[in-house]
Parts: C-alpha cells; sequence; structure tokens
C-alpha cells in the first residue's frame, strides 16, 4: 500500500511496509542526503562526535544540518530539510502503531517536528527529528550496547538506508565463516557482512562511491596499487547496470584471503563502514 503526503511543496510517496530512508527518499529525489561527514569542520574537537557514534558511522549518518557553516553558496545548513520531512512522515506512521518498537529517545511523546535549525532553541516537549538524531550520534557504542531498540531507532531514522548495517561478526554463524587466517575472520568487527540484506543499501552507496565519487568528489576507487583485484574492477568501470554488485562480489573474494596483499588492505578501505577511532 503506498499513500500520498505533501511535505515541503512536493508529493511524498510513502510505503507502508517496509519504506524508509533512503527507499523513500529515492522516490523524491535525484541526489543523496548530505552526510554527517560532509558537514563542515566534521568530525571537530568540539562537535561532541569525536570517538562516538557520528564520527564511526558520519558516512552513512544524515546530518541534522546539511553541509553547516560552509563557504560555499551552494552547501547551504538547510540542505537536509526535506529529508527530515520525509522521514519523520515515516516515523509518524510507525509511532501510532501499538505494537512499535520505539525506544523512549525515539517514542510518540518525545518528536514534536521535523527540522529545526541549529540556532533554535527548543524545550523536552518540542524536540525534532533531526536533533534527536544529532544527539544520538553523540553517544558512544557502549552506552548503547543494552538499548537494542535505542540502536535499531537510530540507524532507522537518521542512517540513509533505515536499516542497522552489519559487520561480519554482527551476522554471525548466519553468515559465511572464515577461518582465523582468512582477513573475513582477522577484522570481523569492521568488514561489512556480504550475507546481511540489511546491508544492501551500503553496497550500493559504497559502488557508487567507488566508481563514481559522491558530493562532488573524485571516485574513490581511482588511483589504486596495481595487483590488487580492486584496481581491476575500477579500471573494466562501465554503467551503472553493469557495475551493479561488483564491489560487493570482489570483497566476498577478499575475504577468503590470507596474507596482506593489495588486495587484502584494499578490502579494509573499500569493504567496510566502520571508521576506526582512537576512543569508541
Amino acid at each position: 500500500m503506498v499513500s500520498a503526503k505533501v511535505v515541503g511543496g512536493i508529493a511524498v510517496a510513502v510505503v507502508a511496509i517496509g519504506a524508509t530512508g533512503y527507499g523513500a527518499w529515492t522516490l523524491t529525489n535525484y541526489r543523496d542526503p548530505v552526510s554527517l561527514s560532509e558537514f563542515s569542520g566534521f568530525p571537530g574537537d568540539n562537535s561532541g562526535y569525536k570517538g562516538k557514534l557520528g564520527e564511526i558511522y558520519g558516512e552513512y549518518f544524515v546530518s541534522p544540518y546539511g553541509y553547516g557553516a560552509s563557504t560555499d553558496a551552494n552547501k547551504k545548513s538547510e540542505d537536509n530539510k526535506r529529508w527530515w520531512e520525509v522521514v519523520f512522515e515515516i516515523w509518524k506512521r510507525d509511532s501510532e502503531a501499538t505494537d512499535n518498537k520505539l525506544g523512549t529517545e525515539f517514542g510518540k511523546n518525545s518528536i514534536k517536528s521535523a527540522y529545526k535549525t541549529s540556532s533554535e532553541t527548543e524545550g523536552d516537549n518540542e524536540k525534532s527529528l533531526n536533533k534527536v538524531c544529532d544527539a544520538a550520534y553523540k553517544k558512544t557504542e557502549t552506552e548503547l550496547a543494552s538499548k537494542n531498540d535505542y540502536k535499531e531507532n537510530i540507524w532507522k531514522y537518521c542512517s540513509m538506508g533505515g536499516k542497522t548495517l552489519q559487520t561480519v561478526k554482527d551476522q554471525g554463524t548466519s553468515g559465511t565463516t572464515y577461518t582465523d587466517s582468512q582477513i573475513g575472520k582477522k577484522n570481523e568487527e569492521t568488514l561489512a557482512s556480504i550475507s546481511s540484506e540489511n546491508n544492501n543499501w551500503f553496497w550500493a552507496l559504497k559502488e557508487k562511491e567507488f566508481f563514481y565519487g559522491r558530493y562532488g568528489k573524485q571516485p574513490i576507487g581511482k588511483s589504486l596499487e596495481n595487483g590488487s583485484a580492486f584496481k581491476k574492477l575500477f579500471d573494466e568501470g562501465g554503467s551503472l547496470s553493469v557495475t551493479g554488485g561488483r564491489l560487493k562480489g570482489v570483497c566476498k573474494t577478499a575475504y577468503l584471503k590470507e596474507g596482506n596483499d593489495a588486495t587484502a588492505t584494499d578490502a579494509i578501505k573499500f569493504c567496510t563502514f566502520k571508521k576506526s577511532t582512537a576512543a569508541q
């Protein structure tokens, strides 16, 4: 079932079952929302993101205030406003369900609007979705260890894909198992699970970034060392229809490798969604 709402002057299609984050957004827009990692000065020593969820997953969380205080006239703090309006409609639908799995921070009485600017003050009864997500980005993984609902809510309403990303370790025995000498095992806490359907949106974004770049930047697959399977993949290039799923396929093969050759080294760069930080 698809229902239509007018949000910010556009008709937004909200699929009643399963439409979250990136899926709903791509029904109405041609470009990605601005990620937290693109926020001006990110991660910034005084931002509250250093060593927290915001720094670790900043490439996949949506910036609460777009690009922030950028000097580029084409990069505005309100660039994600429409995104928050779309996802707010999804959250409202979810909050009205009697069997919702919303933590206290995302409960029906916790969020009152889609978006407020960074300069707008708000009381406990006037919280906006973008500011609730911003507060979540400043949490540590340890703080969320016993808050499964809160963690799921953060990924659903604050990330680009609306589903919790899973590492090889997170997937456990339901995914591919690796020997102790294979990089899939050695780096199981950071490498993205190949078999988890939750990760489909990550692979789609990573592949786009690998071949074509994002936010006006060069493709991250350029200038790789010869001898790497990732170098070969990039050089083959091709259209989106041709390259779809191929980065994931090379990662899958790389996870089985032993040793530290160029392919294994590149896998750590291109097959993960977690940024390593000194403090977690």
